[in-house]
Protein backbone atom coordinates (compact mmCIF):
# COMPACT_ATOMS: atom_id res chain seq x y z
CA UNK A 1 0.00 0.00 0.00
CA UNK A 2 3.23 2.17 0.02
CA UNK A 3 2.94 3.03 3.71
CA UNK A 4 5.29 5.00 5.95
CA UNK A 5 6.31 3.40 9.25
CA UNK A 6 7.58 5.45 12.43
CA UNK A 7 8.47 4.29 15.68
CA UNK A 8 7.64 6.18 18.84
CA UNK A 9 10.20 7.18 21.45
CA UNK A 10 9.12 7.48 25.26
CA UNK A 11 10.37 6.83 27.98
CA UNK A 12 8.56 7.88 31.82
CA UNK A 13 9.57 9.01 34.99
CA UNK A 14 6.17 8.64 36.49
CA UNK A 15 6.83 4.66 35.99
CA UNK A 16 10.04 5.52 38.61
CA UNK A 17 7.36 7.65 41.10
CA UNK A 18 9.81 10.50 40.25
CA UNK A 19 9.40 14.08 38.39
CA UNK A 20 12.33 16.41 36.62
CA UNK A 21 13.48 17.94 40.43
CA UNK A 22 14.47 14.66 41.10
CA UNK A 23 17.02 14.42 38.95
CA UNK A 24 21.10 15.12 38.22
CA UNK A 25 22.24 16.83 35.40
CA UNK A 26 23.99 13.82 34.53
CA UNK A 27 20.82 11.46 34.75
CA UNK A 28 19.41 14.29 32.53
CA UNK A 29 22.29 13.91 29.97
CA UNK A 30 22.00 10.18 29.65
CA UNK A 31 18.34 10.86 28.84
CA UNK A 32 19.02 12.92 26.15
CA UNK A 33 21.96 10.63 24.87
CA UNK A 34 19.27 7.42 24.98
CA UNK A 35 17.03 9.53 22.79
CA UNK A 36 19.93 10.20 20.42
CA UNK A 37 21.23 6.57 20.17
CA UNK A 38 17.35 5.51 19.79
CA UNK A 39 17.08 7.54 16.63
CA UNK A 40 19.89 5.93 15.27
CA UNK A 41 18.87 3.18 16.03
CA UNK A 42 15.23 3.30 14.24
CA UNK A 43 16.66 4.57 10.72
CA UNK A 44 19.37 1.98 10.80
CA UNK A 45 17.01 -0.28 11.22
CA UNK A 46 14.70 1.37 8.34
CA UNK A 47 11.83 3.58 9.88
CA UNK A 48 10.58 6.42 8.09
CA UNK A 49 10.46 8.26 11.00
CA UNK A 50 10.24 8.95 14.50
CA UNK A 51 8.61 10.32 17.19
CA UNK A 52 9.56 11.89 20.16
CA UNK A 53 6.38 11.27 22.72
CA UNK A 54 6.38 14.45 24.91
CA UNK A 55 2.80 14.47 25.88
CA UNK A 56 0.61 12.40 28.46
CA UNK A 57 2.86 11.40 31.67
CA UNK A 58 6.10 10.72 30.03
CA UNK A 59 8.83 12.19 30.67
CA UNK A 60 9.65 15.01 28.25
CA UNK A 61 6.20 16.20 29.15
CA UNK A 62 6.77 16.45 32.28
CA UNK A 63 9.68 18.78 31.51
CA UNK A 64 7.55 20.30 29.00
CA UNK A 65 4.83 20.81 31.85
CA UNK A 66 4.76 24.05 34.44
CA UNK A 67 2.69 21.47 36.70
CA UNK A 68 5.72 19.18 36.77
CA UNK A 69 8.77 20.99 36.49
CA UNK A 70 9.62 22.90 39.00
CA UNK A 71 13.39 22.88 38.86
CA UNK A 72 15.23 26.38 39.00
CA UNK A 73 18.27 25.37 36.94
CA UNK A 74 18.73 25.46 32.99
CA UNK A 75 16.08 22.83 32.40
CA UNK A 76 13.22 24.57 34.09
CA UNK A 77 12.84 27.68 35.83
CA UNK A 78 11.41 29.33 32.47
CA UNK A 79 9.40 28.43 29.57
CA UNK A 80 13.19 27.81 27.50
CA UNK A 81 13.90 25.97 30.23
CA UNK A 82 11.39 23.49 30.44
CA UNK A 83 11.78 23.28 26.37
CA UNK A 84 15.92 22.51 26.66
CA UNK A 85 15.54 18.77 27.49
CA UNK A 86 13.45 18.04 24.31
CA UNK A 87 15.82 21.07 21.70
CA UNK A 88 18.39 19.52 22.51
CA UNK A 89 17.06 16.11 22.20
CA UNK A 90 16.14 17.13 18.43
CA UNK A 91 19.12 18.62 17.79
CA UNK A 92 21.45 16.34 18.52
CA UNK A 93 19.63 13.42 16.89
CA UNK A 94 19.42 15.91 13.73
CA UNK A 95 23.55 15.82 14.30
CA UNK A 96 23.40 12.01 13.84
CA UNK A 97 20.48 11.32 11.46
CA UNK A 98 20.47 14.63 9.13
CA UNK A 99 17.77 17.13 8.88
CA UNK A 100 16.05 15.18 5.62
CA UNK A 101 14.81 12.34 8.02
CA UNK A 102 11.14 12.87 9.62
CA UNK A 103 11.08 13.92 13.32
CA UNK A 104 7.82 14.06 14.58
CA UNK A 105 6.77 15.12 18.07
CA UNK A 106 4.02 14.20 20.28
CA UNK A 107 2.82 16.67 22.39
CA UNK A 108 -0.51 17.77 25.00
CA UNK A 109 -2.54 20.84 23.94
CA UNK A 110 -3.50 20.84 27.13
CA UNK A 111 -3.18 18.81 30.26
CA UNK A 112 -6.56 19.78 31.75
CA UNK A 113 -5.09 20.13 35.35
CA UNK A 114 -4.80 23.60 37.35
CA UNK A 115 -1.49 24.82 37.38
CA UNK A 116 -0.81 22.63 34.05
CA UNK A 117 -0.36 24.13 30.44
CA UNK A 118 -3.06 25.56 28.17
CA UNK A 119 -3.97 25.46 24.53
CA UNK A 120 -2.01 28.85 24.47
CA UNK A 121 1.03 27.12 26.39
CA UNK A 122 0.85 24.19 23.37
CA UNK A 123 0.98 27.00 20.47
CA UNK A 124 3.93 28.22 22.16
CA UNK A 125 5.51 24.98 22.47
CA UNK A 126 4.53 24.09 18.91
CA UNK A 127 6.13 27.08 17.31
CA UNK A 128 9.44 26.70 19.08
CA UNK A 129 9.50 22.77 17.77
CA UNK A 130 8.63 24.32 14.27
CA UNK A 131 11.91 26.75 14.37
CA UNK A 132 14.29 24.14 15.47
CA UNK A 133 12.87 21.85 12.85
CA UNK A 134 10.21 19.26 13.74
CA UNK A 135 8.93 18.07 10.61
CA UNK A 136 5.11 17.54 11.86
CA UNK A 137 3.23 17.94 15.36
CA UNK A 138 1.07 15.23 17.08
CA UNK A 139 -0.93 16.69 19.25
CA UNK A 140 -2.77 14.62 22.20
CA UNK A 141 -3.88 15.90 25.41
CA UNK A 142 -3.11 15.12 29.41
CA UNK A 143 -3.07 11.79 30.45
CA UNK A 144 -0.99 12.31 33.53
CA UNK A 145 -3.31 11.04 35.99
CA UNK A 146 -2.54 13.65 38.60
CA UNK A 147 -5.64 13.61 40.33
CA UNK A 148 -6.15 9.75 39.69
CA UNK A 149 -7.26 7.65 36.81
CA UNK A 150 -10.68 8.14 36.61
CA UNK A 151 -10.43 11.80 36.96
CA UNK A 152 -11.89 14.74 33.85
CA UNK A 153 -7.91 15.39 33.68
CA UNK A 154 -7.35 12.12 32.86
CA UNK A 155 -10.58 10.96 31.12
CA UNK A 156 -10.16 13.82 27.99
CA UNK A 157 -6.91 11.75 26.74
CA UNK A 158 -9.48 8.53 25.98
CA UNK A 159 -13.27 10.18 25.90
CA UNK A 160 -16.19 8.08 26.20
CA UNK A 161 -19.17 7.57 23.76
CA UNK A 162 -20.77 10.61 25.79
CA UNK A 163 -18.73 12.73 24.33
CA UNK A 164 -18.93 14.60 20.80
CA UNK A 165 -17.02 13.31 17.83
CA UNK A 166 -13.84 14.35 17.08
CA UNK A 167 -13.53 15.87 21.07
CA UNK A 168 -10.16 17.05 21.52
CA UNK A 169 -9.70 18.25 17.38
CA UNK A 170 -9.74 21.84 18.61
CA UNK A 171 -6.42 21.53 20.00
CA UNK A 172 -4.79 20.19 16.58
CA UNK A 173 -7.06 23.15 15.27
CA UNK A 174 -5.25 25.71 18.08
CA UNK A 175 -2.04 24.46 17.07
CA UNK A 176 -2.45 24.66 13.09
CA UNK A 177 -3.49 28.44 13.20
CA UNK A 178 0.10 28.64 14.69
CA UNK A 179 2.47 26.34 12.49
CA UNK A 180 2.93 25.92 9.13
CA UNK A 181 4.33 22.10 9.28
CA UNK A 182 1.47 19.41 9.11
CA UNK A 183 -0.33 18.84 12.62
CA UNK A 184 -1.67 15.58 13.38
CA UNK A 185 -5.06 15.30 15.49
CA UNK A 186 -7.39 12.77 16.96
CA UNK A 187 -10.12 11.32 19.84
CA UNK A 188 -13.36 10.03 19.24
CA UNK A 189 -13.27 9.06 15.67
CA UNK A 190 -14.89 6.67 14.99
CA UNK A 191 -15.95 6.32 11.25
CA UNK A 192 -14.16 8.11 7.93
CA UNK A 193 -17.09 10.73 7.92
CA UNK A 194 -16.09 12.01 10.97
CA UNK A 195 -12.50 11.97 9.80
CA UNK A 196 -12.79 14.01 6.63
CA UNK A 197 -14.87 16.45 8.10
CA UNK A 198 -12.55 17.30 10.42
CA UNK A 199 -9.68 17.39 6.97
CA UNK A 200 -12.55 19.47 4.97
CA UNK A 201 -12.59 21.79 7.46
CA UNK A 202 -8.93 22.11 8.18
CA UNK A 203 -8.58 21.23 11.76
CA UNK A 204 -5.57 19.15 10.81
CA UNK A 205 -3.45 17.93 8.77
CA UNK A 206 -4.20 13.84 9.35
CA UNK A 207 -5.72 12.03 11.80
CA UNK A 208 -4.83 9.32 14.03
CA UNK A 209 -6.54 6.42 15.41
CA UNK A 210 -6.19 4.39 18.91
CA UNK A 211 -8.96 2.69 20.22
CA UNK A 212 -11.09 2.12 16.71
CA UNK A 213 -8.06 -0.41 15.65
CA UNK A 214 -8.29 -2.47 18.49
CA UNK A 215 -12.02 -2.32 17.32
CA UNK A 216 -11.29 -2.69 13.27
CA UNK A 217 -7.63 -3.13 12.56
CA UNK A 218 -8.88 -2.98 8.86
CA UNK A 219 -10.42 0.74 9.56
CA UNK A 220 -7.47 2.26 7.21
CA UNK A 221 -7.84 -0.46 4.72
CA UNK A 222 -11.53 -0.21 4.14
CA UNK A 223 -11.75 3.36 4.47
CA UNK A 224 -9.46 3.82 1.42
CA UNK A 225 -11.05 1.61 -0.78
CA UNK A 226 -14.78 3.13 0.12
CA UNK A 227 -15.72 0.33 1.87
CA UNK A 228 -17.32 2.72 5.09
CA UNK A 229 -20.43 0.27 5.85
CA UNK A 230 -18.46 -2.46 6.56
CA UNK A 231 -16.14 -0.29 9.16
CA UNK A 232 -16.57 -2.14 12.71
CA UNK A 233 -17.19 0.97 14.81
CA UNK A 234 -15.59 1.61 18.11
CA UNK A 235 -17.77 2.04 21.05
CA UNK A 236 -15.47 3.59 22.94
CA UNK A 237 -16.32 2.10 26.34
CA UNK A 238 -12.57 1.89 27.45
CA UNK A 239 -12.39 -1.47 27.90
CA UNK A 240 -9.67 -1.77 26.25
CA UNK A 241 -7.88 1.04 28.46
CA UNK A 242 -8.96 -1.25 31.76
CA UNK A 243 -7.19 -4.19 30.49
CA UNK A 244 -3.95 -1.50 29.63
CA UNK A 245 -3.81 0.16 33.18
CA UNK A 246 -3.99 -3.61 34.66
CA UNK A 247 -1.29 -4.55 32.51
CA UNK A 248 -3.17 -7.29 30.96
CA UNK A 249 -3.18 -8.09 27.22
CA UNK A 250 -5.18 -5.40 25.00
CA UNK A 251 -8.10 -6.66 23.24
CA UNK A 252 -11.73 -5.23 21.80
CA UNK A 253 -14.20 -7.15 24.13
CA UNK A 254 -16.53 -6.51 20.80
CA UNK A 255 -14.00 -7.97 18.77
CA UNK A 256 -15.16 -11.48 18.52
CA UNK A 257 -18.65 -10.18 17.80
CA UNK A 258 -19.31 -9.31 13.99
CA UNK A 259 -15.90 -10.42 12.28
CA UNK A 260 -15.74 -9.52 8.95
CA UNK A 261 -13.72 -10.57 6.17
CA UNK A 262 -11.01 -8.03 4.59
CA UNK A 263 -10.53 -9.49 1.52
Amino acid sequence: MGVKVAVQIAESLKAEELKPADLTIDEILKIIDNFVKATLRAREAGFDAVEFHAAHHYTLADFISKKTNTRRDNFGKNFEGRMKILLEIIAKSKEKVGNDYTIICRINGDEFIVGGNTLKDAQFIAKRLEEIGIHAIDVSCNGKWDEGIDAYSANRICPTKEWPNGANIHLSEGIKKVVRIPVIGGGLISHPEIAETILEENKCDLVYLGRPLFRDPYWPIKAKEGRWGEILECKFCNFCLKLLRSNKKVECKYRSKGRQNTN
